[in-house]
């Protein structure tokens, strides 16, 4: 099995701070209308003002409150994603190191890595997406397009970055970020949709990063990041893990 290096989950960190909001706003809205309700009873001749405010503060409040559950519900499929990739990058022998949720910084512009397998095959960043639905992809495309259908038959669409060229800044920040500790390596770069009922629809071949998803998207995976590159020694793996290891 792969050795693991967790650093700081920032989506899980981020998720217990949207969940926090969502729980103070919707505290905050109930207390609003319930005051507002107690006034209306208390009082004979309430002021109009508060009438009419005191339930559009509510109700913006609420609105503020599911607004953060949206984005609880979106953190928690990243988080489900990356707990399913992470399983899979297991099975990679003992000779992989796997750093997972790395925060690099180089000239003041910082890269949020998923995962960065470094073994004796070379060293690999992969981008997980964790979505559902057909993707409508296009490597040369700044964003990529999602549809799914609700359990009410409702269906959907919606743009996102594209993930390619995402690793691909990502790729160029921890080639900086790695020079800077006198390291100089060939890296690679890969995408990845755990959710093996997410569908790819392209036009063009991903030459140069490739993207795996369904049922055989683990195995493909796992077969690229075993691909030979440019060899590294135990020595030189264990020096690239350390040194994201330690930078914080």
């Amino acid at each position: 099995m792969a050795y693991i290096i967790s650093t700081e989950d920032h989506l899980t960190k981020d998720y217990k701070t949207q969940k926090k909001l969502f729980w103070w706003m919707l505290s905050l809205s109930i207390l609003t209308f319930a005051l507002w309700l107690l006034f209306i009873f208390l009082l004979q001749e309430p002021n109009l003002w508060f009438l009419i405010l005191c339930p559009a503060a509510g109700l913006g409040l609420l609105a503020i409150a599911k607004s953060r559950y949206s984005q609880m519900s979106i953190l928690a499929a990243g988080i489900r994603g990356e707990k399913a990739a992470l399983n899979i990058l297991k099975e990679l022998d003992s000779e992989h190191w796997v750093v997972t949720d790395k925060k690099i910084t180089h000239k003041g512009k910082s890269a949020e890595l998923d995962f960065v397998v470094i073994g004796p095959t070379g060293v690999c960043i992969i981008e997980c997406k964790h979505l559902a639905g057909t993707i409508d992809a296009d490597p040369k495309a700044k964003y990529w397009l999602q549809t799914k259908v609700s359990q009410g038959g409702v269906e959907r669409t919606k743009k996102f970055y594209s993930p390619v060229k995402q690793v691909g800044t990502h790729l160029y920040r921890l080639k900086q970020f790695l020079k800077e500790k006198g390291v100089s390596v060939h890296l690679d770069s890969a995408v990845f949709f755990p959710n093996p009922e997410t569908q790819l629809r392209f036009q063009e071949k991903f030459e140069e990063t490739p993207v795996f998803w369904g049922e055989k998207g683990p195995e493909l995976l796992l077969k690229f990041l075993r691909k030979e590159r440019t060899p590294l020694t135990p020595a030189q793996v264990l020096e690239i893990a350390e040194f994201l290891h330690a930078d914080k």
